[in-house]
C-alpha cells in the first residue's frame, strides 16, 4: 500500500478501536496520520514526511523500517514491539506520546528522539541506536540500550532495571 499525500486514517470515534493490518509493505511519502491501531508484520518505509501512528498496535514478525528522511512517530495508544524489528535511514523514530514495550530485536540508524510518553526496553539482547535523544518522557524497562554514536538527555527519565550505555563513555542504571 502506498500512500503519497496527506491522509488521515481514524476509527469510528466511539466504537471499537479498528486496526490497519500490514502484512506487505506499507510507504508513505506525506504527512500521514494513523489513529486506528496498526498492526505490523510487514515493511513500513517513510520516504519523507511524517507517519504518525496514535492508536498504538502489536508488531510481530520480522519488520523493516526504513526511514529515508522524515519521520515514524509513536504518538498515542499502546504499542506491543515484538518480533525483530531494523529502523534505518536518515530520518527518526519519535516516541512522542505512546506507550511502548520494545520485547523483540531492535536496532536502529535512523534517529531515536524519546519526547513524550513511555518507551520501555524489554527486550533480552540489548537493543541497538546510533543516536538517542530523549527530551521527555520516560525510558525504561529491563533490557539494555546500547547507544553507538551520540546520547543526549535533557529531560524526561531514565527508569527500570535496565541500562543505556554509550560504550566508553557512559553506563547508566534506568533506576533513580
Amino acid at each position: 500500500l502506498s500512500i503519497p499525500a496527506a491522509v488521515m486514517i481514524h476509527y469510528n470515534l466511539g466504537g471499537t478501536l479498528s486496526a490497519l493490518n500490514n502484512a506487505g509493505t506499507l510507504t508513505t511519502s506525506g504527512l500521514v496520520n494513523v489513529g486506528a491501531a496498526l498492526d505490523n508484520s510487514g515493511t513500513l518505509t517513510v520516504q519523507s514526511g511524517a507517519l504518525t501512528l496514535g492508536g498504538g498496535g502489536a508488531w510481530a514478525g520480522t519488520q523493516a523500517v526504513t526511514i529515508t528522511a522524515g519521520a515514524l512517530g509513536l504518538a498515542g495508544g499502546t504499542f506491543n514491539l515484538g518480533g525483530t524489528i531494523v529502523a534505518s535511514g536518515g530520518g527518526s523514530i519519535l516516541f512522542s506520546g505512546a506507550t511502548a514495550s520494545v520485547t523483540g530485536a531492535f536496532s536502529s540508524t535512523a534517529f531515536t528522539r524519546v519526547t513524550a510518553g513511555t518507551v520501555s526496553f524489554n527486550q533480552a539482547q540489548p537493543a541497538t541506536l546510533t543516536q538517542l535523544f530523549v527530551t521527555g518522557g520516560e525510558l525504561g524497562g529491563s533490557g539494555v540500550v546500547d547507544v553507538d554514536q551520540s546520547f543526549t538527555w535533557s529531560g524526561g527519565s531514565l527508569t527500570g532495571a535496565g541500562r543505556t550505555l554509550v560504550p566508553g563513555l557512559w553506563d547508566h542504571p534506568h533506576r533513580e
